[in-house]
């Protein structure tokens, strides 16, 4: 799919076993009520720092006159990966409005099932990301505001460095925590009690209305959070490490005034500033989504702060 003109789906576009669809720097797609992308072969949306991809609705009118129908979630269905798609690419890409989000199905593979860079991927009226027994690499991204969880993570390997993992949905109710952990599936079962889900969160800002995280025992977990920003208190312990708790990462807008959001660093007074772990901020996460550099100081969350004029 190139970006020389808009492309419209109707009903669904399926990605066929061993087929691969490429989506070039700058490519517009829209989906109609209920349509979906099923990825059952592989997919590259691939753009650039200059041309993102866009994967949206296609309604462009407005609810109200300050709010576009492209702000909200449930707009159509969301990427699904099937168990035997892999190796799955989306970077610098803008995907949002979605019902179900993204969801990768259960595999039965370590290789990496989707790699997520320098996106943003937000207001799903469902599930944000849902992950089952399956790995997702994720960096230099934004994951922002949905109904349910922004992410559901069940068994898997799941890695999230350098982003801003937040929900200010404001359209619904919140119905779970940012993030929701579990090591199986409520019907499986685990093997001689070993954990299954391993996940690591890295210069990382999980904050928003609701709850950060889902209960979840992580003692003797492979769960851990290093250089985290998070707006509740707590202590640090084997897998909390160099927590800002009850930080403010004071965002430039959180949508009082026509539902606007914007989740870069708006102030210097930010608790995420400087507050990153360098060692997380080698190549490429030397440098935010927007080509910012992490040289001389190393901010939490997929932006670094800019003074503005």
């Amino acid at each position: 799919l190139t970006a020389d003109r808009p492309y419209l789906i109707y009903d669904s576009l399926v990605v066929a076993p061993g087929a691969t669809l490429q989506i070039d720097p700058g490519a517009r797609v829209h989906f109609h009520n209920r349509a979906s992308l099923l990825v059952q072969g592989r997919l590259q949306a691939e753009g650039t720092a200059e041309n993102h991809i866009q994967l949206r609705g296609d309604r462009l009118d407005r609810l109200f006159a300050d709010l576009p129908y492209d702000n909200l979630g449930g707009q159509w269905g969301g990427i699904r990966f099937y168990p035997e798609s892999m190796g799955n690419t989306i970077s610098y890409a803008y995907v949002r409005g979605m019902t179900s989000g993204i969801v990768l199905d259960s595999c039965a593979t370590e290789e990496t099932r989707l790699e997520i860079a320098n996106s943003r991927i937000r207001n799903s009226s469902g599930n944000l990301i849902t992950s089952n027994y399956s790995r997702l690499d994720c960096r230099n991204s934004e994951l922002s505001d949905a109904g349910g969880a922004v992410l559901a993570l069940t068994g898997g390997i799941a890695h999230f460095t350098h982003c801003t993992i937040v929900n200010y949905y404001f359209y619904d109710i919140i119905t779970a925590p940012i993030v929701t952990m579990s090591h199986c599936a409520v019907a499986d079962s685990i093997q001689g009690g070993a954990p299954l889900l391993r996940a690591s969160f890295n210069n990382s800002i999980l904050c928003g209305n609701t709850a950060e995280l889902s209960s979840i025992d992580f003692i003797g977990s492979h769960v851990f959070f290093r250089s985290c920003l998070f707006n509740s208190m707590g202590e640090d312990d084997d897998n909390f490490i160099n927590t800002v708790w009850g930080g403010m990462p004071r965002f430039k807008a959180l949508g009082e005034e026509h539902y606007y959001y914007n989740y870069e660093l708006g102030s210097e007074k930010s608790d995420a500033i400087g507050k990153g772990d360098p060692a997380f901020a080698v190549p490429p996460l030397d440098k935010d989504m927007y080509g910012n550099p992490r040289t001389e100081r190393v901010d939490i969350g997929a932006y670094q702060y800019t003074p503005q004029e």
